[in-house]
């Protein structure tokens, strides 16, 4: 059941411990993704928030339990605190998570790139308790930390994801650099595209080197980004359009 459907209700049950998760903005997949973490959670109460919910337990160990599941499943930050009552210390956690997911296009600070050895323009490639980050065009990849993401977080693009139609798809060879967390075992290639809308409209084809050579065939369906609408927002972010790619092709399945 998605978290949005449990019904609030009155705190007249004694709580030991407060777990409040915020994100600073939601997909529905990155919804859906918290909404997993947090379905099995042993809960008094429920209560949902603007940006997240505020999560009532019995006892700390249980508290705890979920905010272990957090730092594992996604970057987060956390801060506690505790309240002397009456009858009780009741503990309250603050956990920040991360609201990017997996394909989502990013750019990356000056300081970041340098620091990855990575385009400023990289993909989202994994989430768990670190971002792992692909560069679209040659593979190349770099782990940011929870708490590289909160020092200096990457912004997401928010724009829809496309779909295209894979014509031809021809291996090039490129200068992969091996990063120590291991070696990139997908393969770089050209793909010649065209929308998935365009087809039996226009002969529009698109030449897009790819880091998805190793999943993809003639005939199968991509998704990516159109960043040619963009160049004033590619701009605004100080980053110059004759290094950003027209077409970043992140996966074959839309999620």
């Amino acid at each position: 059941m998605h978290l949005s459907h449990y019904a609030s209700s009155h705190l007249r049950t004694p709580w030991k411990a407060l777990v409040q998760v915020r994100r600073s903005s939601s997909t529905r997949q990155a919804a859906l993704a918290l909404d997993r973490v947090l379905a099995d959670a042993d809960v008094l109460v429920l209560e949902p928030c603007d940006t997240g919910f505020d999560l009532y337990f019995a006892d700390q160990a249980r508290a705890r339990t979920l905010v272990t599941k957090l730092l594992a499943s996604f970057p987060c930050r956390t801060t506690t605190s505790r309240t002397v009552g009456s009858s009780a210390v009741q503990h309250t956690h603050l956990v920040e998570v991360c609201p990017l997911q997996r394909y989502d296009l990013v750019i990356a600070s000056k300081a970041l790139a340098l620091k990855l050895n990575l385009p400023r323009v990289v993909v989202v490639a994994r989430v768990s308790h670190q971002l792992h980050l692909v560069d679209p065009t040659t593979g190349d990849e770099g782990i940011v930390t929870a708490n590289m993401y909160f020092r200096d977080p990457p912004i997401c693009v928010s724009m829809a994801r496309d779909a295209y139609i894979v014509l031809d798809a021809e291996p090039i060879d490129v200068d992969y650099t091996g990063q120590q967390w291991g070696p990139y075992n997908g393969a770089v290639v050209e793909l010649e595209v065209a929308s998935a809308n365009d087809l039996g409209v226009n002969d529009t084809r698109h030449h897009v080197v790819s880091h998805l050579g190793k999943h993809v065939n003639v005939g199968d369906k991509v998704y990516g980004y159109d960043l040619r609408t963009r160049i004033f927002g590619l701009k605004y972010r100080g980053l110059d359009k004759a290094v950003v790619p027209d077409i970043v092709l992140v996966g074959t399945a839309f999620c």
